[in-house]
């Protein structure tokens, strides 16, 4: 999906990414195991739609854990969110930047 979008769209689908996955760490961590997993299905599904394949393996490793009653580490969540943002934002430059020298308005992957 990202290869597809317009090089404008990118740092705001990035910040909308990152204001939601900071709304859902509190709450992963207010909830019991198994009020976690429609937030770890919902990050997933973000992380999965931007590309965060790191990210959205944890969230299913989550989800499958929190179904079976185990605690999760959302600081640990946290963490990854953060590391796969900050890889995003540095890619999101990369084909801005390359797209820019070869004339593209159209990110190549």
């Amino acid at each position: 999906m990202r290869r597809d979008l317009g090089e404008d769209i990118l740092p705001e689908l990035l910040a909308l990414f990152v204001s939601e996955a900071a709304d859902m760490i509190p709450r992963i961590s207010a909830v019991d195991p198994a009020g976690s997993v429609p937030l770890f299905q919902t990050l997933k599904a973000s992380a999965q739609t931007i590309g965060m394949s790191c990210l959205t393996l944890a969230c299913k490793r989550a989800e499958t854990a929190a179904r079976n009653g185990q605690d999760i580490d959302a600081n640990a969540i946290s963490v990854l969110v953060e590391r796969s943002a900050e890889a995003f934002g540095a890619e999101c430059t990369d084909q801005i930047r390359n797209s820019a020298r070869i004339g593209s308005p159209v990110m190549s992957r």
